[in-house]
């Protein structure tokens, strides 16, 4: 098995895989903080790659490469975006007769909260949220975006994980909607829901981030909901 890698300059890769707390240990990926040198760091690791869904990757506008390292590719291309996302200093896959058979990616931890510890029916960061989930969208990146899945650092929304691969370069009324409808799904699972007006000011900040015209996100708006309930039914 041959592993293939890339380290941010002036960093182990040996060190990378100390010992750690596990944060999460599912069944295909594990998580594990650890600290090196007076910093935190996150390592997720996918403990086996499963052919089918990398095949499914690929043939999703992804790489030939593990599902965390083609996390930590699409967070590079975020960052060419425009989008601030968590510090990615390692990744790489291990291959097998050259596929793809285990992978991991190494972050540097941010110490501000999560923006579903702070959230709230705080209108304005509803706003914020809603514009940044639609320049998302503008981008082709329709992964869900819940609450859980962003860091607030000083008033700016930090991109946590993206495991899905940009799916064109445009917005989609239905990828978006889709995406929306799980997110607010999701994000209510956690207990995350707004009140009226924030549900609106949500809306307010995904039509500009998205630029939408106002009939264009109105028709979402009318189909989703982050107040009543999944899916605005």
């Amino acid at each position: 098995m041959n592993w293939r890698w890339h380290v941010e300059p002036g960093l182990s890769g040996e060190k990378l895989w100390c010992r750690g707390d596990v944060v999460s240990d599912g069944d295909r990926i594990k998580v594990v903080r650890f600290h090196l040198d007076g910093r935190t760091y996150y390592r997720k690791e996918s403990c086996r790659e499963r052919f089918g869904r990398l095949l499914d990757r690929v043939c999703g506008g992804g790489q030939w490469c593990s599902m965390p390292e083609q996390e930590a590719r699409n967070l590079g291309l975020l960052v060419s975006e425009g989008f601030r996302v968590v510090p990615v200093v390692a990744a790489g896959s291990a291959f097998r007769f050259g596929v793809p058979v285990k992978g991991v990616m190494v972050t540097e931890a941010l110490d501000v909260p999560l923006l579903e510890d702070v959230l709230g029916v705080d209108c304005e960061l509803w706003q914020r949220y809603g514009f940044l989930v639609g320049r998302l969208h503008a981008c082709g990146f329709f992964d869900d975006c819940r609450a859980k899945d962003l860091l607030l650092d000083d008033g700016e929304l930090v991109l946590l994980d993206r495991e899905k691969s940009r799916t064109g370069n445009s917005w989609s009324y239905r990828r978006a909607l889709k995406s929306l409808r799980r997110t607010s799904y999701r994000n209510q699972r956690s207990g995350i829901k707004a009140n009226e007006q924030a549900d609106v000011a949500f809306w307010q900040g995904y039509g500009n981030g998205a630029r939408l015209q106002q009939c264009q996100r109105q028709l979402l708006q009318e189909r989703v909901s982050f107040s009543s309930g999944y899916g605005g039914w």
